[in-house]
């Protein structure tokens, strides 16, 4: 049997495990037509997600393909087919599972409308943003890069005017996306908001120990959970400012506006992590896996 929710339950996800702060409904909605289809056998649900855990793993190879290579393409598949961690979670359901690939939804998005400046492009990507914060608050890290990279676009576009122009149906579809949780927040006092502002205030989120050390912890958890490297690397920041030096090295190459956007968030979101007290569990690190 399921346990049934109130109709203003409705409007909220599940809590977070750090100040029971509440994501979006986004993700029951999107596992619930597997139920239907598995006639409520709960089984449905991790069906679902392995489904279209497959899907983004393929639309993702293609991805790649078109911006880069066919060997870079194939490359990518052969690490993420074999990732332990991504197979793992594609294997049961629960919100952080589908974040690797909306995540690199999210960025491709925002790539296209930063390039093309697509009306469609920009819809599509303020919505898929609002659906990835969703599935994980870890996923706000995205703003940094995603900001950044706007602001470099911007500075070197023809046309300003259009690029701020098509923020207001980025921003709308942003907002649509984002209105049961708005509307759980006006007609509960504001709950979920002030839950936020409070964790932060009360200084358990932002560790006070050394920053060097959250560092390398949250590098070690990246390489671990990534390529099942040991738990523990000795010079592990080393090791990532070696691979973020070979990085840089392809993005002068290639000129590829889309391999530093991927550059920038994995730097972004890792010192960002690294500032943060929580544990460095496997589902943490969603937004940059792929």
């Amino acid at each position: 049997s399921f346990p049934t929710r109130r109709s203003s339950d409705l409007a909220i996800g599940a809590p977070s495990s750090v100040g029971q702060i509440y994501l979006g409904p986004f993700y029951y909605y999107l596992v619930a037509p597997w139920l239907l289809i598995f006639n409520f056998n709960p089984v449905g649900l991790g069906y679902g997600v392995a489904i279209m855990s497959i899907v983004g793993v393929a639309g993702s190879y293609w991805i790649i393909r078109k911006e880069l290579n066919e060997i870079v393409a194939l490359c990518f598949l052969a690490i993420i087919t074999f990732s332990f961690t991504l197979v793992n979670l594609s294997r049961f359901s629960w919100n952080p599972n589908l974040l690797p690939i909306f995540s690199f939804m999210t960025l491709y998005f925002f790539h296209l409308w930063a390039t093309q400046k697509k009306m469609l492009y920009a819809i599509i990507f303020g919505s898929l943003l609002a659906l990835t914060v969703q599935l994980h608050h870890l996923a706000l890290l995205l703003f940094g890069s995603i900001i950044l990279m706007f602001f470099y676009h911007f500075y070197r576009s023809n046309t300003k005017r259009k690029l701020l122009a098509q923020l207001i149906p980025t921003i709308g579809g942003f907002i649509f996306f984002s209105s049961p949780l708005i509307v759980f927040d006006l007609r509960h006092d504001f709950l979920n908001s002030k839950s936020f502002m409070k964790l932060f205030s009360s200084g358990d989120v932002v560790s006070e120990g050394s920053y060097i050390d959250r560092l390398n912890a949250t590098i070690n958890g990246l390489l671990h959970f990534s390529f099942q490297m040991p738990e523990y690397i000795p010079g592990a920041i080393i090791f990532f400012i070696l691979f973020l030096c070979i990085y840089t090295l392809f993005i002068r190459k290639t000129k590829s506006e889309f391999l530093l956007l991927h550059f920038l968030t994995v730097v972004i979101f890792i010192c960002g992590f690294a500032l943060l007290s929580s544990p460095r569990h496997f589902h943490y690190y969603g937004p940059v896996y792929m």
